[in-house]
């Protein structure tokens, strides 16, 4: 089956943010991780946070929940303190609140995730 979904992956000094575009299928989801993954291990930060910035149409099957909460506890076991989501709406809000855990906070804007994340960073 044909991908559906793409992350962009940039570094701001210790914060990497991760901006997914579009609904996740499978494959899309095993794709992102995949390069997430790359990107953290070949940046070899010890200690770094992580800052989400959600698309409207940002969503995955229960399939894509559960590889995305893998992922999640990944990250936290390669260095990541804190994780701050920046959501559109409030499906994807309670959606994070239901199945993930491990210092992760969700905004409606960014300055308040980066103030979050400055005051969250365990590093």
């Amino acid at each position: 089956m044909q991908s559906h979904g793409k992350l962009t992956l940039e570094w701001e000094g210790n914060v990497l943010v991760v901006t997914p575009q579009g609904p996740f299928n499978e494959e899309g989801a095993i794709e992102g991780i995949t390069t997430l993954k790359e990107t953290v291990l070949t940046t070899k930060v010890e200690k770094w946070t992580r800052l989400e910035l959600w698309e409207e149409n940002t969503l995955g099957s229960p399939t894509v929940i559960d590889y995305v909460r893998e992922s999640y506890l990944w990250c936290v076991e390669h260095g990541c303190s804190a994780t701050a989501i920046v959501v559109k709406n409030n499906f994807q809000h309670s959606l994070i609140e239901k199945y993930f855990t491990n210092n992760i906070g969700v905004f409606q804007n960014k300055r308040d995730a980066m103030d979050w994340l400055v005051n969250n960073d365990n590093a």
